[in-house]
């Protein structure tokens, strides 16, 4: 980390692509920790079992009752988990997201929820 803040790209070394991918990423890491989450208490030798906070927690978890919620950059995973699998969440909460970012100035045009 320190050195990305001593070394910062600068306009022209930027790919601009690259908030996209990694906010794909991110999104898909969100989906697969809610599955993870959902299906511990499901399995045989359940980690729940062998974890405190899970053990406390899985009993009450419902997968009906799902929500995503993030500020800024976590705003836009979550709305971009959301729409990728709009029946994984009952609702999510966006708090100062970034959807209108202008990388059409860089030269990459894409469509984002």
């Amino acid at each position: 980390t320190c050195r990305f803040y001593e070394h910062m790209p600068s306009g022209d070394d930027y790919d601009p692509r690259h908030r996209m991918e990694q906010v794909h990423i991110r999104a898909r890491e969100l989906l697969n920790t809610r599955k993870w989450l959902l299906n511990r208490g499901n399995e045989p030798d359940s980690t729940c079992d062998n974890h405190p906070i899970l053990k406390q927690i899985c009993p009450y978890l419902d997968p009906r009752r799902v929500i995503a919620s993030g500020f800024s950059y976590g705003s836009t995973t979550c709305a971009l988990a959301a729409t990728l699998e709009p029946s994984a969440f009952q609702c999510a909460v966006m708090l100062d997201g970034w959807f209108h970012v202008d990388y059409t100035s860089q030269g990459v045009e894409y469509d984002f929820p």
